[in-house]
């Protein structure tokens, strides 16, 4: 992802993001920041251990779980060493998962994504980004902020 897809994705989700996404909440809540931010650096650096964020906050697939998605897919799209790691991680949380989210990240280990993030991660435009407001009621924006923070993680 380039500077100025990073760059975009922010804009986006400080623009956009409702209150009760991921990102609104992590700017309320200490804790679920740092919980993000640790997640973040364990991207970073190959050898740092995944945390359980798995089944955290609202929506039928729970907050955390749409940026697992974003973060498997960005991490899987541009070849990221962190993927065999969230890949592993993600498959140890599988069995305590709400049953919407097992599917849908089952299918994401499979290599198998929505349409919104495919379209996105191919094109990387404001077109395809905006695309995302569509996508569920928080769903949508923590997706991407789990491909922003994989792709700041990785990119810088």
């Amino acid at each position: 992802f380039s500077c100025d897809s990073r760059a975009m994705m922010g804009r986006f989700l400080a623009a956009f993001a409702p209150r009760e996404s991921l990102y609104r909440v992590a700017a309320r809540d200490c804790a679920v920041a740092l919980l993000l931010e640790q997640y973040a650096r364990s991207i970073r650096d190959e050898g740092g251990p995944f945390v359980g964020i798995s089944g955290l906050g609202c929506g039928l697939t729970p907050s955390t779980d749409d940026y697992l998605l974003g973060a498997l897919a960005c991490c899987a799209a541009c070849g990221l060493p962190a993927e065999t790691r969230i890949r592993a991680s993600i498959e140890r949380s599988l069995d305590s998962m709400v049953p919407l989210s097992r599917a849908m990240l089952r299918h994401a280990l499979d290599g198998r994504y929505p349409e919104v993030v495919l379209d996105f991660i191919r094109y990387r435009d404001a077109r395809h980004l905006l695309a995302f407001v569509r996508h569920g009621s928080t769903s949508g924006y923590d997706i991407v902020l789990g491909l922003y923070a994989a792709a700041m993680g990785a990119f810088g």
